[in-house]
């Protein structure tokens, strides 16, 4: 995938993102997450800026479909990418 594919791609998803999160549809914003997470990964590698704000929104969505133990390692592991 080319960086302007995935950059379209990435935007595309965040909004997807945004709009269920706004919605109260936590679970679907959940998965959106997911695939920007693996998305982001196969892209561009774990050891990034966008990878770490990926793994972020993962913690978020987790967080707000009450998982809070998952929540807090997804946190966890954010804070810990370089």
């Amino acid at each position: 995938m080319s960086d302007d594919e995935f950059t379209y791609e990435y935007g595309n998803r965040r909004k997807a993102l945004a709009s269920y999160n706004a919605q109260g549809k936590y679970e679907e914003a959940l998965e959106v997450a997911k695939e920007m997470e693996e998305g982001v990964r196969a892209a561009k590698g774990a050891g990034n800026l966008t990878f770490a704000s990926a793994v972020n929104n993962v913690a978020l969505m987790l967080k707000n479909c009450g998982e809070m133990g998952l929540a807090l390692d997804k946190y966890i592991e954010a804070l810990q990418v370089r």
